[in-house]
């Protein structure tokens, strides 16, 4: 070996002692744990966000018990989900009661044995405005089992004349009115809209619901006679029936009571008859009597109506004629 060689020697490990220091150093800024020295402090890693921890929040799926209430009621929904429900008395309060449109009524549940097809005519005598009033009257019902028709036609000196119509269908309940028209001077009417739940006036007054088994005030006629037909055993004396019953003006509950069987001579000839009588509920409303003939399929053989000043028509039987 040389001297040159000599001297170069200690120049390269020298040399190559400050590489091996370069790559420890490298390693350490990667790594700072896997030092020699194994003293390295490790830093936790950096915290999210905060805008993506929200994000994370708003889309994570809500608790199946957290549902909204029906978007029909206009109720706030509650903000926390962890809310205690409110004691019952507290729910009626916090939430109306609404009334919703929906369907009409479910058919009224008594049975009625419906009359045969007649035409019954009657003698009409009363009083109005202190003068004595004679007339005639025809009372006509025709069916086919499905449909009905029913004309009460009155006429007669100082009687004014009118003519009452109603029209519908035949149910295993009986009458089911349609429209029922009442014309004097000139013609008003009602329309029975089952689907909707309303009777409906042309007389320009507000629709009113129908109850089950509403009728008019002509239907209810052959009405009250079909449903005690089908139960006579059920209408002792002193019970009741109730029954909508409409006018081209309003509906409104009319309620009968049985008063028991009566002897009555007519001009038709003799009857016995079941007599029904309606007390009026309010200041201006008629009192109704109606004789009901079992011998006739409980038509009506004799009506008297009894206006609040005392003014009435009696319309008696005075023969049939049948289909």
């Amino acid at each position: 070996m040389t001297l040159a060689d000599r001297r170069g020697r200690p120049g390269a490990v020298l040399a190559l002692a400050v590489l091996c220091a370069h790559i420890l150093a490298l390693q350490a800024l990667r790594d700072p744990g896997s030092a020699a020295t194994g003293s390295a402090k490790r830093y936790p890693a950096a915290a999210p966000h905060p805008l993506t921890a929200l994000r994370s929040i708003e889309l994570a799926p809500l608790p199946i018990h957290a549902s909204a209430p029906p978007h029909a009621v206009d109720v706030p929904t509650p903000r926390h989900t962890s809310r205690q429900p409110d004691a019952p008395g507290q729910a009626a309060a916090a939430i109306p009661a609404l009334a919703p449109a929906g369907p009409p009524p479910a058919p009224d549940a008594q049975p009625a044995r419906i009359a045969p097809p007649m035409r019954l005519h009657y003698d009409v005598r009363g009083h109005s405005r202190d003068r004595v009033v004679v007339g005639r009257a025809e009372l006509s019902w025709q069916h086919d089992g499905q449909r009905y028709e029913a004309y009460l036609a009155q006429d007669g000196e100082g009687l004014p004349r009118r003519r009452q119509h109603s029209a519908g269908r035949v149910t295993a309940q009986g009458l089911a009115p349609e429209r029922y028209a009442d014309r004097t001077r000139h013609e008003e009417a009602v329309h029975f809209e089952r689907d909707v739940g309303h009777a409906i006036f042309s007389a320009n007054r507000p629709p009113v619901p129908l109850q089950p088994g509403a009728q008019d005030r002509l239907s209810l006629l052959l009405q009250l006679g079909a449903r005690i037909a089908a139960r006579p055993q059920a209408y002792a004396v002193g019970s009741t029936l109730e029954v909508q019953t409409s006018t081209t003006r309003d509906a409104l509950i009319w309620r009968f009571r049985v008063e028991g069987l009566e002897e009555l001579q007519l001009p038709g000839g003799h009857q016995t008859t079941l007599r029904l009588v309606r007390m009026p509920t309010g200041e201006y409303e008629p009192r109704v009597e109606v004789w009901l003939a079992p011998g006739l399929d409980y038509a009506p053989v004799r009506m008297r109506l009894t206006q609040y000043a005392g003014d009435h028509l009696d319309y008696q039987w005075s023969g049939t004629d049948r289909r």
